[in-house]
């Protein structure tokens, strides 16, 4: 038949799936798509809440060997009195004591903010090259080994120096950032889900810590060592990802984007391709004067994600229990969980669908509110007389909570579809520096405020609000207008 002789004739460089062949694997793929996701999230879910179980024993436990080594030199005759070999928690709540602690965690998490710059993009690359499953198993791995080795130096605390436990932060090393592949269609949807879940874990297990750490706060840190297993078990079942959304090249396609890379690599030395590469990726930032105005604000957005300086505050100005202290951080994690769940999803809705309000518009005046009501609640953190005006300035606080959420969007709204990426590498980055930077400033501040006693103990919150409502003004002075070619691709006038 003559039309028989149209059909391409099979060559040894054929590929063996051809492109309808590989697209007809659509729904098979959607399949495994929903399997990957559904273990990406519990792999997440168990390290986070095997963390967040963690995470408040440990402090009681550094907390306890620092105490012991302040009473072995100035009041021996304390020791003992928790009924066995250690010091009552009421004994430990002293300046010395309580900054030693803020300062160890501080710098502990300065070291792994270092480590996380450093060797992020070799890992990426290495996941780029050898496949994401292998990477996602080295560096669960290297968390839990982490975890381990800061129990070991602490459980020898009374002959070890606890600063040993920042040794630890070598992990990075062995993982310094995983990626996964997802469909850009729905980044959304995975962001969310696993979203959803940290913030349930973030309430759920520190109550659980709490009521383990009533009994020996050994047992938390051992059931979280152990919790965060699972994520390495199930990293086992999750297939290779590397390419999962990209057809496949032809041989001529292959053989001519190599040789395109081979000869532009021969005419450009390596540095200055490599600042010229660096120049583009960033020259999207100076393109719009409030990008650099927004960026600067996740500096501060991983202190807030801390629990650490809050536990302590609360254990230490209200006189009560770190397990007692830790129902608090819960109570003010499942508040951020209502709000992130159902708050800010309803006034969102109110703002673009009931009041038609343009969505940068409405990310603008969201953000402000979050800013203002973020900044009056850490004011009233540091000011609470008692628990029960404690507790009413963390609501208030935490009505603030969606302040990052509507920058991110804020942000992405003003920039080009092709640099949102490139975007969220940069936010990331200037989260870790933040993070890096600002963990041993507050560690710092909360170390002052305890020796001068007082209102001063919330010295670090005092921080906050000021740098917060700082923010707040920022955004008071910027305006957006809706324009064609952006992200959300809506047109409108100025604010």
């Amino acid at each position: 038949m003559v039309y028989a002789d149209t059909e391409p004739r099979p060559s040894e460089e054929s590929l063996l799936l051809t492109r309808n062949e590989y697209n007809n694997t659509g729904a098979n793929k959607q399949a495994s798509t929903r399997f990957i996701l559904t273990l990406l999230i519990l792999i997440i879910l168990s390290l986070e809440f095997g963390d967040e179980v963690i995470n408040p024993a440990l402090t009681r436990v550094e907390e306890s060997i620092y105490c012991r080594r302040y009473y072995d030199i100035h009041d021996p005759s304390q020791i003992g009195s928790d009924g066995h070999d250690g010091i009552k928690e009421a004994l430990c709540k002293n300046s010395v004591i309580q900054g030693q602690v803020a300062m160890l965690k501080g710098w502990q998490r300065t070291l792994d903010a270092i480590g996380m710059l450093i060797f992020s993009i070799p890992w990426g690359h290495f996941a780029d090259t050898y496949g994401r499953q292998p990477t996602m198993l080295i560096v669960t791995t290297s968390f839990w080994f982490q975890a381990a080795g800061i129990q070991l130096v602490c459980y020898f605390g009374q002959t070890l120096d606890l600063r040993l436990v920042w040794l630890s932060s070598l992990h990075t090393v062995f993982g310094g950032g995983s990626s996964v592949a997802t469909a850009v269609d729905s980044l959304v949807a995975a962001f969310f889900k696993v979203s959803a879940a940290s913030i349930t874990t973030g309430f759920l297990a520190p109550l659980l810590s709490a009521w383990l750490m009533r009994y020996n706060p050994w047992i938390p840190m051992l059931l979280g060592l152990g919790i965060q297993i699972i994520p390495i078990i199930l990293i086992l079942f999750i297939p290779e990802t590397m390419g999962y959304n990209n057809p496949p090249l032809d041989p001529a396609e292959e053989t001519s984007s190599s040789d395109s890379s081979i000869h532009s690599s021969k005419e450009c030395p390596i540095l200055s391709k490599l600042l010229h590469q660096i120049k583009q990726s960033t020259a999207f930032l100076t393109a719009d004067s409030r990008i650099l105005l927004i960026l600067p604000a996740f500096l501060i957005h991983m202190l807030f994600l801390s629990w650490d300086i809050l536990l302590q505050y609360i254990s230490t100005r209200y006189h009560i229990t770190l397990s007692a202290a830790t129902v608090l951080v819960a109570i003010r994690a499942g508040l951020i969980m209502l709000l992130c769940l159902f708050l800010l999803p309803l006034a969102n809705n109110l703002f673009r669908t009931k009041w038609h309000i343009q969505p940068k518009h409405s990310d603008l005046l969201l953000s402000r509110f979050s800013a203002i009501a973020m900044a009056i609640g850490f004011l009233f953190i540091a000011l609470a007389p008692s628990i029960p005006f404690l507790i009413a300035a963390m609501v208030v606080n935490t009505l603030g909570w969606g302040l990052m959420l509507f920058l991110r969007s804020l942000l992405t709204s003003l920039v080009e579809g092709h640099h949102v990426a490139r975007l969220n590498t940069f936010v990331g980055m200037v989260d870790t520096v933040g993070l890096m930077v600002g963990s041993p400033a507050l560690a710092w501040l909360f170390e002052r405020g305890v020796e001068e006693g007082g209102m001063w103990i919330g010295l670090p919150f005092l921080a906050c609000a000021g740098i917060v409502a700082v923010i707040a003004v920022v955004l008071g002075g910027i305006g957006v207008r809706e324009e064609v070619g952006l992200v959300d691709g809506r047109n409108g006038d100025d604010f």
